[in-house]
């Protein structure tokens, strides 16, 4: 009798097993209620902020910026696409790298020339006098920052103006289908 017993209650805890497991959830991320994320993590980025951010390269010099982000299925990004050279979108060749080629910086790019440095401000002629001194931000580290700003303040890859201008364009699937039903 003590066998079927055991037996029976050996079968019901294998079969209560699954069950037991899939009551128990995982941890819900921080910053959630209910199944639903109510703020943005310390290390994520806001990737609407990434389109139009300065690409710069190897060299220090700014190579471009980015024109889209591809993901896949599971929402992991993939593939970056720059937008390099051209003048306000037109002339721009398009060069998609991976997304583990670029770093992603919070310190602003070093300065190489007069035409990257920010404009002074100095009196204004319109204004009759001097301009009133401007608000100084509360000092935070590039990385406060970066998470306050929702994004990095720019990006890093590791090839030169040179290697980018060689490299092969990069073309959407839909610019291939079109190409090939001509």
């Amino acid at each position: 009798m003590a066998r079927p017993t055991a037996a029976a209650v050996l079968v019901a805890a294998i079969l209560a097993g699954p069950a037991l497991a899939q009551q128990s959830s995982p941890p819900a991320p921080m910053g959630s209620e209910g199944g639903f994320v109510t703020k943005q993590g310390t290390g994520e980025f806001r990737a609407s902020k990434f389109v139009g951010l300065n690409v710069y390269g190897s060299e220090n010099a700014k190579v471009g910026d980015i024109a889209e982000i591809l993901v896949d299925p599971q929402g992991h990004a993939k593939t970056v696409v720059i937008r390099i050279g051209g003048f306000l979108g037109m002339g721009a060749k398009k060069v998609a790298v991976p997304w583990t080629s670029l770093t992603w910086v919070n310190d602003p790019p070093p300065m190489q020339s007069a035409s990257d440095r920010p404009a002074t401000t100095g009196s204004s002629p319109m204004a009759g006098g001097s301009s009133p001194p401007a608000v100084q931000a509360p000092a935070r580290s590039p990385a406060e920052q970066a998470a306050y700003n929702g994004y990095p303040n720019h990006a890093k890859v590791r090839l030169t103006v040179a290697q980018l201008k060689e490299a092969p364009d990069f073309k959407y699937v839909s610019d291939v289908s079109a190409a090939e039903s001509k």
